[in-house]
């Protein structure tokens, strides 16, 4: 069984948006966000890299990273609640 790693939305504080995808909607509440990850280390905002799995590149740190140790920014969709 796959298991999708999900991020808390800030709308309805449950674990319903999918960093792989942005925008994306929550699973629960279907408000829409968009996500932007930042790396841990130096915060700078991280390029998304996609192959068998996703995962994201810091360019300043040259690390890939795994989407459990991004800090991730869920702001909503611009032009909608």
């Amino acid at each position: 069984m796959f298991m999708t790693y999900l991020i808390q939305c800030p709308a309805c504080q449950q674990d319903g948006l999918d960093p792989r995808y942005s925008p994306t909607a929550c699973i629960h509440c279907k408000k829409e966000f968009t996500i932007v990850g930042f790396c841990p280390t130096c915060h700078a905002e991280l390029q998304k890299f996609q192959c068998c799995a996703v995962n994201f590149f810091c360019t300043n740190c040259n690390e890939l990273l795994s989407k459990k140790r991004v800090d991730f920014h869920v702001p909503p969709v611009s032009g909608k609640d």
